[in-house]
This record gives structure tokens, sequence and C-alpha cells, in this order.
């Protein structure tokens, strides 16, 4: 769940509304897009945003596992939600979300407020400081004017985001051109960065894991598995990256050709 929170930008209710079906049809994809359902003041929209195979492994560990034992006591039909009571596998309401936040925070001796919300404003947050950095954008007026004057570039902010407002992002704006003073420099694209960052703290937890008694051949297979979904990611996103520049490279021999 953490996970998801942190690597979609979901609202709570989105979170809820993950299916099992949603991950594996994912997982089928060349480029895994994940479906995300809203329903926001009696209204219902749905988007699919990009996401890690390192996310979807851990969900599928998690339907694998925690979630079977679960439906144990489920006596309906399986409702295919991701999420469900540990107790009675009936799906995961919002405020569930809620309590857990509240678990971990005391569990983790954090004095500070804390709730899932904060995972969607940290992922927006450093969404726009990767399309800042991509982009070389330098002031606030001149990411503000591209976002609303371009209209692939609103629509893929607002898929990411899941905001039916450009002006709902505003203050993501000005958070993002704070975090930028001494923020890394860009490897490749966004995607790029985000898949390295998704990676590393997947390997972590897998180290962690062998420290505190995972057999060792287990972690090598675990680890040969993080590797490959790692590379499939970073091969779709090279090359559509290649790709951009190639058209970029046409676009530039024609203008100079139109004007000879």
């Amino acid at each position: 769940m953490i996970s998801l929170l942190e690597h979609t930008g979901a609202r709570r209710s989105e979170i809820i509304e993950i299916t099992v079906s949603d991950i594996r049809n994912a997982m089928n994809m060349s480029f895994p897009l994940l479906r995300l359902r809203t329903l926001k003041r009696g209204t219902y929209s749905e988007r699919f945003i990009p996401i890690s195979r390192v996310v979807l492994s851990e969900a599928k560990k998690y339907i694998q596992f925690a979630r079977r034992i679960s439906l144990r006591n489920f006596k309906d039909t399986d409702h295919d939600r991701l999420f469900v009571q540990e107790k009675t596998g009936k799906p995961l309401g919002a405020c569930s979300i809620t309590n857990e936040m509240i678990q971990l925070r005391s569990h983790a001796g954090i004095e500070e407020k804390v709730c899932a919300h904060m995972f969607r404003h940290a992922f927006i947050t450093n969404l726009f400081v990767l399309l800042i950095k991509r982009h070389k954008f330098k002031q606030k007026d001149d990411f503000r004017s591209a976002l609303l004057n371009s209209k692939k570039f609103l629509y893929d902010v607002m898929l990411w985001t899941g905001h039916k407002d450009p002006l709902s992002v505003e203050r993501y704006i000005h958070l993002a051109f704070a975090k930028l003073d001494g923020y890394e420099d860009i490897v490749s694209s966004a995607h790029i960065i985000r898949t390295n960052r998704i990676y590393d703290q997947a390997e972590e937890l897998l180290l962690n894991a062998l420290k505190n008694g995972m057999p060792v051949d287990e972690y090598v297979r675990e680890l040969e598995k993080l590797k490959q979904l790692r590379q499939e990611d970073l091969k779709k996103e090279t090359k559509e990256e290649e790709e951009e520049e190639n058209t970029e490279s046409v676009k530039s021999w024609e203008h100079w050709h139109n004007h000879l």
C-alpha cells in the first residue's frame, strides 16, 4: 500500500479502488500503465498512469500471499479489490488507510502529523521537479505558461496528477522550484530517474531482509528478479527517449531545409 501511495500519487479513495485485475493487466503491458478510478463530487473518471514493474512485482507478492490468506475468511465470490481487511477479507475502506497511517506513525515514533495524502503531495512535487529539470525551465512563469498553453503538456500532467483544473497544481509549482535548490542533476528523463529510485528502494528492502535472516539463495533469486524488472523498464524508457530525440532531430532538419 505504501509503495503504491508513494509511486502513483493516488488519492486514498483511488487506492482502495485498485483491483487485482488492474495489477495483472498492467504487468502484461510492454509499457505498464495502472488504471486509477476517481469518484469526486459524484463524477466518475479514470486515468492510466505509468508504473514501474518493481512496484507491480511488490503488489503481486501481496496478492499471492497476504491477500490470499485473508480471503480464506471471505465466504462470497472474490470481489477483486486489491487491498482487503486482514481478518475478514472484505475490501479495505478509505478510513482503514487512515488508521494504518496512524499505526505506522506510532510505531515509527513520528511526532509530526502523518496522513496518506502527504504521499500524493510529495509525488506531485517530485514529478514537477523532474519535469522542470527535464525541459530546462528556469522560471516559475515559464513552467506555468507551458502548462497552460501546451495542450499535450497539460494533458500529460493532468493524467499523472488526476487534477481537472490546471490552477489546482499552482502550489506544486512553488514547492517544486523551492526544492530545486541543490537537487540532483537530470540523468536522462523523468521516468528513468523514477525507475532508478524505485529500484534502489526495493534493493535496500531486500538487503535488510537478508540481514534479518532471509536465506542467501532466496536473496540472490529476488535480486536477479529486481534487476530483470529494472532492465525491462529502462529498455522501454530509453527507446522512447531515443525516438523523441530522433523526432526532434528530424524536425530541426526539416526546419533548416525549408529555409534554404
